[in-house]
């Protein structure tokens, strides 16, 4: 499973320990092998609260080790350039 293309949606919450954070993200899962490999992509939500790591809303699993933290700070840092070239 390979997750990619970060885009935040919806923050809720006007107090920071009570902030609730929504995005999408591109899943990509590889099944076969050799020439019968077939990949398949899906947009999916994932959710995160205050302390918490991001899940998928609609199974409620985690996602796998830290691949949507490092996209969430590399599009925050893409973000901080933009707003800093302005």
């Amino acid at each position: 499973m390979k997750i990619s293309n970060f885009v935040p949606t919806h923050t809720f919450g006007r107090e920071p320990l009570q902030r609730v954070q929504v995005a999408l993200v591109d899943v990509t899962t590889t099944t076969g092998c050799l020439w019968w490999k077939k990949e398949r992509r899906v947009t999916r939500d994932i959710m995160r609260r205050l302390g918490e790591c991001w899940f998928f809303v609609d199974t409620g699993e985690w996602t796998p080790g830290f691949q949507v933290e490092t996209l969430e700070r590399a599009y925050k840092a893409q973000e901080l350039l933009k707003d800093s070239d302005k």
